[in-house]
């Protein structure tokens, strides 16, 4: 086939091999490329102007310092993003009309409709994958145009062929949005297997760090509220009142709207537990392996409820017991006692016994690690996932 992969997010760029996003449509083009299918990708990010760019990073250090800014920065965004599309037009319209396309496969941006009308257009076949619904960006960003992103949402919808979410609830969420059900298909993350391996681990973290002695419960990835990172507050405090030698490495840096790392810091230091933390910051995901290979237990602390965390896939393939939250869109991915430790997140108390467990219980750790990743090679590829896309694209056709 000759695809077109559209993301007309200007976050994403080509260029980026640390934000989730980036490394989403990396992967998936790299893994329907490795199927024999010509692949070209048109990223927003990456054709964006030097000027347009810079104003937009003027305006997140603007709304980081001004309340007054920060306040009306969402509505300007939503309107920005909706006057975008006549521009966006003029700028995507000859790629349809220059080339034979047999897909367009376009990863959803709020507000933009540019490549659904281009394929009304030019009557070519449009597969658009969702990772988020609406309700997040009014849960996480601010939508003050709430409801005519809502609409402009069910109308690519309705214009698409099929639809790929990345969990079990997005894809309720659309069913009640009247979005047909047939023609939405589950698809949650992957992760590459020859990254993530131990045979490709080229760093002895553990030993770089003198932890060989520890325990080490870990996090991985861009650290937003919805993370639940100052629950490593409470798990440090039990943990070193109960005689546990642990430590904790959290990987990755604070995003905008995150604040995770910088309200835990003064909270370790007032209680003098920073000792038994290492803080890397963000590193580019080439390099995560290293670091996973150096913890004893994976912990995903808490998570929104329609997401597709990359990071359980990543810690599953590198054979590494989890414990993430017991909700429906992990539960599309792990079992609790088979492939993982699900806790309530919202219950510290849980998480804890959890940690407690793992930490007394070598064989277990083994066990449920070595499932883990089983299962996840055998389901959750990025390779596994370009076949499903293969495989919906001739039922649509």
């Amino acid at each position: 086939m000759n695809i077109w992969y559209f993301c007309m997010d200007a976050i994403s760029r080509s260029s980026n091999n640390v934000t989730a996003p980036s490394i989403h449509i990396r992967e998936t083009v790299r893994a329907l490329r490795g199927q024999g299918h010509r692949v070209h990708q048109y990223l927003y990010g990456d054709s964006v102007s030097e000027i347009e760019g810079t104003l937009r990073h003027t305006s997140q250090k603007i709304s980081q310092k001004n309340l007054l800014y920060r306040s009306f920065e969402p509505l300007m965004r939503d309107i920005y993003g909706l006057y975008r599309n006549t521009q966006d037009l003029r700028l995507v319209a000859p790629i349809f009309r220059d080339n034979r396309i047999d897909l367009i496969y376009e990863r959803l941006t709020q507000n933009n409709s540019t490549v659904s009308v281009c394929t009304q257009r030019y009557d070519i076949p449009l597969m658009v994958e969702s990772n988020a619904p609406v309700e997040d960006r009014r849960e996480y960003w601010g939508a003050p145009l709430f409801f005519l992103t809502k609409r402009l949402e069910k109308t690519i919808l309705k214009r698409a062929d099929a639809v790929t979410v990345v969990s079990t609830p997005i894809k309720k969420y659309y069913e009640r949005m009247g979005i047909e059900a047939q023609k939405i298909h589950v698809l949650p993350n992957g992760v590459n297997q020859e990254l993530f391996s131990q045979e490709n681990v080229s760093l002895d973290v553990r030993a770089e760090l003198g932890l060989e002695e520890k325990v080490i419960v870990g996090f991985v990835g861009n650290i937003f509220v919805y993370h639940g990172i100052e629950l490593f507050l409470i798990l440090a405090r039990n943990c070193l009142s109960s005689g546990y030698n642990i430590h904790f490495m959290i990987v990755g840096g604070d995003q905008v709207g995150g604040q995770g790392i910088n309200q835990l810091h003064p909270l370790l230091n007032r209680e003098q537990l920073n000792n038994m933390f290492t803080f890397t910051g963000p590193i580019p995901n080439t390099e995560v392996p290293n670091y996973i290979a150096a913890m004893d237990i994976c912990i995903l602390p808490r998570f929104m409820w329609y997401g597709s965390p990359m990071k359980i896939f990543e810690y599953a393939a590198m054979g590494k017991p989890i414990i993430a939250p017991d909700q429906e869109n992990i539960r599309d991915v792990l079992t609790h006692g088979e492939t993982a430790l699900l806790v309530k997140s919202e219950n510290p108390t849980s998480i804890v016994q959890a940690v407690k467990e793992l930490v007394r219980d070598e064989q277990l750790r083994i066990e449920l690690g070595q499932a883990a990743r089983k299962h996840i090679l055998s389901t959750h590829t990025w390779n596994k996932n370009a076949l499903r896309i293969q495989e919906i694209y001739q039922q649509i056709t």
